[in-house]
């Protein structure tokens, strides 16, 4: 038997071969690694854009609801109430007056403190929150960035929301990684004259 040949069978391979044919499959487990990540960065990547945008008209249509129900059975009050980033709804078909209140309130440190990883100090990320009358406040939908409520005439309130992302995307250069998505909805108040 020579040196450097491996009998198999009867037929051997050289060393070199067989360096040759692990350097071989050493590249090609590399690069169906990277093609593996890039596909699942992608998939994570669609998961979060759409979850995003779920969010986004899931709220939107949340408060149309209830906005177009402003002003039922009320006479002498208010259909509804704008401060800054909070909307009051004020609707009854008994007396006192039904309240429905949304509004944004700041992660605080403890809020999903493991998808926050990677955000940069400064970028302020909202829950809306919903509240009936006077109960407990309840999370609504988060990872919200703003949300602008401007009435158009009398009867009209637009409802302008931006929702990001809440991890954050490595490789997108934009936004710090984080995308986000803006809509806008227009809702007619039917009550009120």
């Amino acid at each position: 038997m020579r040196r450097g040949v491996f009998r198999l069978g009867g037929r051997g391979f050289t060393l070199m071969e067989v360096l040759v044919a692990t350097a071989l499959t050493g590249i090609l487990a590399l690069g169906a690694y990277h093609f593996y990540t890039a596909m699942n960065q992608q998939v994570v990547s669609q998961q979060d854009i759409a979850e995003m945008q779920q969010i986004n008209r899931a709220c939107l249509e949340e408060i149309a609801t209830t906005l177009r129900s402003a002003g039922y059975m009320l006479s002498g009050h208010d259909a509804y109430l704008i401060t800054g980033d909070s909307l009051y709804v004020f609707l009854s078909e008994t007396k006192p007056v039904d309240t429905v209140l949304y509004f944004l309130e700041e992660f605080s440190d403890g809020d999903y403190q493991t998808m926050m990883v990677g955000r940069p100090d400064g970028m302020v990320v909202y829950k809306l929150m919903k509240q009936v009358n006077s109960a407990a406040p309840v999370v609504f939908a988060d990872f919200l960035t703003q949300i602008i409520y401007t009435p158009i005439g009398s009867k009209t309130i637009a409802i302008t929301l931006e929702v990001q992302t809440a991890r954050k995307d490595e490789t997108l250069p934009d936004n710090n990684g984080f995308r986000k998505f803006i809509n806008t909805e227009r809702v007619v108040l039917r009550n009120v004259s």
